[in-house]
């Protein structure tokens, strides 16, 4: 329903943990990621943007506890940056050698270094060709265990972001990338959860089901397992879920494909809107959003 196909795919649920995944996985994924899906869209506007260069380091340098009065303003009329929490979460600074597992073109790459953080690095199997950024981003047209073996460098944080769930062997995944893994380095894996209630909900309109891209669904008590396999223990899951979670899902099960142009706005009310980003709120505080984020270290 992504793409609007409406191909049909078998998923089976594990009455362990409750980890849902793909009965049978296509023998060419690639062909569900054409050169249209978003994470391929090209960034290299970021690349080539003299402003941020020069102000997001100092907003990052604020955030980080130092006195930047131009980082100060600049932080307090803009949005947030999602990555400053991500790495102040893992106890790791700006200084933090990153690597992003499955980052498509690296927009979050980009970002991160522009933010100052030192030459970030990413690996992603479905990309065109290699890219290589001004910046020092480099996106490597690989996978992750051929690039762990291939690598002599170690990092502080490895980023599975929304990534973990399309990998066939998300634990040989998992081993490859502690092997890389500094001392007290984090990796930080946000992923869609079955067992939340908008699995249970929605089931097969569930929009983060994502057949068939989305291969393993994993669970909290799945990902406690998996990480152990992988020499692993989770230190911190954060429901992270998202109005999407009824917005997509809603599209889904009244038929409309999420390449659909129309708007939210445009096919829903305001006050239902309004609700949904209320039970948003209120599901993330029960731990029931359909996304999570997993903080995960050495055990």
């Amino acid at each position: 329903m992504l793409h609007g196909t409406r191909e049909a795919f078998d998923y089976v649920e594990c009455g362990a943990c409750g980890c849902v995944q793909i009965a049978a996985i296509p023998p060419d994924l690639s062909r569900f990621y054409p050169d249209d899906y978003f994470s391929f869209r090209d960034h290299r506007d970021l690349d080539r943007n003299p402003v941020r260069r020069h102000i997001d380091p100092r907003r990052v340098r604020f955030s980080f506890g130092a006195r930047d009065w131009i980082g100060a303003l600049a932080e307090k009329v803009s949005r947030p940056f999602d990555y400053v929490d991500w790495v102040r979460r893992a106890g790791l600074g700006p200084e933090a050698r990153v690597l992003d597992v499955g980052c498509g073109a690296g927009k979050t790459l980009l970002n991160m270094a522009l933010g100052g953080f030192p030459e970030p690095q990413g690996v992603d199997p479905f990309i065109e060709r290699t890219l290589s950024y001004r910046c020092g981003v480099t996106v490597r047209k690989q996978s992750l265990q051929d690039f762990a073996r291939e690598t002599s460098r170690r990092f502080d944080l490895i980023m599975f972001h929304h990534s973990l769930e399309h990998l066939v062997d998300p634990r040989e995944a998992l081993e490859a990338a502690a092997g890389v893994l500094a001392p007290g380095g984090r990796m930080l894996i946000a992923v869609p959860v079955a067992g939340s209630w908008a699995w249970r909900h929605y089931g097969a309109d569930w929009c983060n089901l994502d057949a068939p891209r989305h291969i393993h669904l994993l669970t909290s008590p799945a990902m406690d397992i998996l990480a152990r396999q992988a020499g692993l223990t989770v230190i911190e899951g954060r429901s992270v879920g998202r109005l999407s979670q009824f917005t997509g899902s809603e599209r889904y099960r009244h038929d409309i494909p999420a390449n659909d142009r129309r708007r939210d706005r445009e096919l829903f009310s305001r006050a239902q809107l309004a609700e949904w980003r209320r039970r948003t709120d209120e599901l993330n505080a029960a731990a029931q959003g359909d996304q999570t984020m997993f903080l995960l270290a050495r055990a």
